[in-house]
This record gives structure tokens, C-alpha cells and sequence, in this order.
């Protein structure tokens, strides 16, 4: 768990060190201090730190009992990081989540998804644990909480599901996409196509998109996802849209 902290935080380090360089350097992306983020799959809250150096509050969705409290340790005393210990999906309920003991990031409420993609990875991790979760809506915590400006989804191929329960559009989204799925993803865009989301770009890594990230209006993209134009057979990023 330390190695990978510390691997993501030296990651948005240098991404932020790009923003400090070049001004544009969200290239299109404008989060002004005081803004509202959604973390949708917060996990130990690397992210969570990155958005709160930049000024940002932040609204932690993350379903694993275990890192809930880790969060809770990590931010307290910071008014301005609220932590929803839920699952995020496409209605209010209850579901069974999958998780690993060897691994905190391998946690999924779509097991056999999260699966295909590990065995031809050769991950090889075992969904050893289980817990129940309650399961909420992005429309339910947008009444909750307000209408963030950035939206951040990392679910372990859940994806296409927690932008099911999203019915407005928000500023800026982003969701993790790996090449071994590329029919969900493309549902998925054609998801936020119908919320009015028209231009896309690849972040590489965990950073934002470059400023020489090119982006792309929605039959373009997906013809450069099906193009594997970026990616490698078994790569991945994420996917940001505006």
C-alpha cells in the first residue's frame, strides 16, 4: 500500500509541477480553488490529497469499510473533505462488493468484468472478501452535496453503471478505460453523449491531460479507441470529457 502511495503522489507531483509551468496546462480544464469534486472510488485518498493542495473540496465516495476509515484518519480536521462511506451505481441499494486481501485497489461490485480483464492481464488477484454495501446515485449526492465541477470515477469496471445514475451534465468527467473493454466503454460514451458531453481526451496515467493532449469531438474519439490509437493491446488511462 506505501509503494503505491508513493508512486501516485510522486505522479500528481510532477503533474502539478506541469500546471505550475504551463498555465494551460489542464489544457481546456478550468478547476478554480473552491470548486467541488466528486471522488468516486476514493480509495486511500491519493487523488483526494492531490485535489486538496490545489484548493479544491472534495466529496469521497469509497465503499470499502477498511479504507473509509483510513480516510476518515487522513482528513481529519479538514472541513472541506466530506466522506460518503457508499458505493456510487445506477439506483439507491445494496450490493455485494468483491474484495482482495492482498490488494486495497482490487475492489468491484462487478466481479466477472473485473475478472476477464485480470485473467488476460495475469494479475491473478483472488476476490478473497466480501462486504455489503449500501449503494447510492451521483443524482442523489448531487442533491445531497451540490453539483461539483469535476467529476473523477475509478471503479474497477463499474463504470458504466455509476454514469447510469447520472441524469445532468457536469463541467468536466473522467473514468478509467482499459483496451480489453472496449464495447463498455463505448457504451459508455454513448452514455455521456445523450448528457451532452461532446469533447474527449486521454489522460495518460493518474495525471490530468497534458497540455498538448489533442481533443477529439465524440465519432473521432471513438474512432481513435477503436483504432487502439493510444493504447497498446492490454493498456489503459482514463478518459476525461467536457
Amino acid at each position: 500500500m506505501r509503494i503505491y502511495q508513493l508512486v501516485i503522489t510522486i505522479y500528481l507531483s510532477l503533474n502539478n509541477l506541469l500546471l505550475q509551468i504551463y498555465p494551460k496546462s489542464l489544457n481546456r480544464i478550468r478547476i478554480l480553488k473552491n470548486d467541488l469534486i466528486f471522488d468516486v472510488g476514493a480509495n486511500i485518498g491519493v487523488k483526494t490529497e492531490y485535489y486538496r493542495k490545489n484548493g479544491w473540496r472534495v466529496i469521497c465516495f469509497e465503499p470499502q469499510k477498511l479504507l473509509v476509515e483510513k480516510l476518515k484518519q487522513k482528513f481529519e480536521g479538514d472541513d472541506d473533505v466530506i466522506i460518503e462511506h457508499c458505493g456510487i451505481g445506477s439506483e439507491k441499494s445494496e450490493l455485494l462488493l468483491k474484495k482482495s486481501s492482498t490488494s486495497h485497489s482490487q475492489a468491484t461490485f462487478d466481479a466477472e468484468r473485473r475478472r476477464e480483464v485480470d485473467l488476460i492481464r495475469k494479475n491473478n488477484f483472488t476476490f478473497d472478501e466480501e462486504e455489503i454495501v449500501k449503494v447510492d446515485t451521483l443524482d442523489y449526492m448531487i442533491k445531497k452535496h451540490g453539483l461539483p465541477k469535476y467529476i473523477k470515477i475509478d471503479v474497477e469496471t463499474f463504470e458504466i453503471e455509476v454514469i447510469s445514475g447520472l441524469s445532468q451534465k457536469v463541467d468536466y468527467l473522467s473514468f478509467e478505460y482499459n483496451n480489453l473493454q472496449l464495447e463498455n466503454t463505448l457504451k459508455i460514451i454513448d452514455k455521456l453523449e445523450k448528457l451532452k458531453f461532446s469533447q474527449f481526451t486521454y489522460g495518460v496515467g493518474e495525471g490530468f491531460p497534458y497540455p498538448w493532449s489533442k481533443w477529439f469531438g465524440i465519432q473521432e474519439f471513438k474512432k481513435s479507441l477503436e483504432q487502439k490509437a493510444h493504447f497498446n493491446k492490454v493498456g489503459g488511462g482514463d478518459i476525461y470529457c467536457m
